[in-house]
């Protein structure tokens, strides 16, 4: 069995999350969990991880709340093709290795099958 992703790296690395927003209102918020990280902005190495986990979420929950089995296949895809490249020592700087965003994406993306 692979190795999940909290296996791979320190779990507060990379933070996602789905909250329910301000107060009143129902609908959930899918978001990566980070500062606003000035000083790498248009660089190329921001780690896209988080986000594709925050989008994993939003289809999870699509699929409870609305039945659309589609949508837990697509977030399992996903999932799944990060989970590889990860193993497959495809990772960003801030996870030890030597990936820019467009690279870590591109290995995302080969990997979805």
């Amino acid at each position: 069995m692979a190795p999940t992703l909290r296996e791979i790296h320190d779990p507060y690395l990379v933070s996602s999350a789905a909250t329910r927003a301000l107060a009143r209102r129902l609908e959930p918020i899918f978001e990566a969990v980070h500062g606003s990280a000035p000083d790498i902005a248009g660089k190329g190495v921001a780690n896209p991880l988080a986000l594709l986990m925050s989008a994993v979420m939003m289809l999870n929950h699509l699929a409870d709340t609305r039945g659309n089995v589609r949508c837990r296949e697509l977030g399992e895809r996903i999932k799944s093709a990060y989970n590889r490249a990860l193993t497959d020592g495809q990772k960003t700087r801030d996870l030890g290795g030597e990936l820019g965003t467009k690279e870590f994406a591109s290995a995302v993306i080969d990997r979805l099958g």
